[in-house]
């Protein structure tokens, strides 16, 4: 498995009227590509709502401000992430691409940090472990935040420069719908209270959706996700 430094790309290549695509062509390039461009985003968007929103609020009921305070240092990585970027947009690995590398690399991670957090958040939630809980937050926060220099670049090839103002909308976008998903309709349904007004029949004492299931879910779209993108092909080039 060889790794490789990216070489500087060629401004003349950005545009797709070199490769002669028709104008249908271009249309259903673009629809494609900004598609990608919603999904990966969203799931950007699922691991902000539920770390910086969801698991805050769950905070709330038995840990002080202190504690809150702590924990939210874990959101640091999205300020800081101008740091490792150089090395994200240099090295990557032959086999699977340069953006590729990066995004599979990430995803599967966040897979396995669900999984860690899904075994674990329990314990930490009980015994009031708010420095491992933030440490396990911060490295799924670390990786996101790898991944968005990776999908952002990823942007800017597929678009291109004429076309960044699609990409920066996908990303709006994408970030909105994982946000929302992962704060407003899952904690409705970890609500029991929203549960039994809206969706059961009868009186339940527990909610449609708890924390560990949806945390499982999140772990099996990542690693999901992780598969689906090797398949892939990053490259402007017509045909692909």
């Amino acid at each position: 498995m060889s790794i490789n430094k990216q070489n500087k790309p060629n401004s003349k290549n950005q545009n797709l009227d070199h490769i002669y695509y028709t104008e249908d062509e271009k249309k259903e390039y673009y629809k494609y590509n900004v598609t990608l461009l919603i999904i990966l985003y969203t799931l950007q968007g699922l691991v902000i709502g539920f770390v910086l929103e969801s698991l805050t609020l769950k905070l709330k009921e038995d840990f002080n401000y202190t504690d809150i305070g702590i924990y939210l240092l874990c959101s640091y990585p999205f300020s800081l992430k101008l740091f490792w970027s150089p090395i994200i947009d240099t090295y990557y690995i032959k086999l699977l691409g340069h953006r590729k590398t990066w995004i599979f690399l990430t995803h599967l991670i966040t897979g396995v940090l669900f999984l860690i957090f899904y075994y674990k958040i329990d314990h930490f939630l009980k015994d009031k472990e708010i420095i491992k809980l933030a440490f396990c937050s911060f490295c799924l926060m670390f990786t996101i935040a790898t991944q968005d220099i990776a999908v952002d670049a990823l942007a800017l090839t597929l678009m291109g420069e004429e076309n960044c103002s699609m990409a920066s909308s996908s990303q709006f976008i994408g970030q909105i719908i994982g946000s929302f998903i992962s704060t407003s309709i899952f904690l409705s349904l970890n609500s029991v209270d929203f549960c039994n007004k809206f969706s059961y029949y009868e009186y339940k004492d527990y909610p449609i959706l708890t924390y560990e299931q949806f945390i499982v879910i999140m772990a099996l779209l990542f690693f999901a996700s992780s598969v689906l993108i090797l398949f892939f092909n990053e490259k402007r080039d017509k045909g692909n």
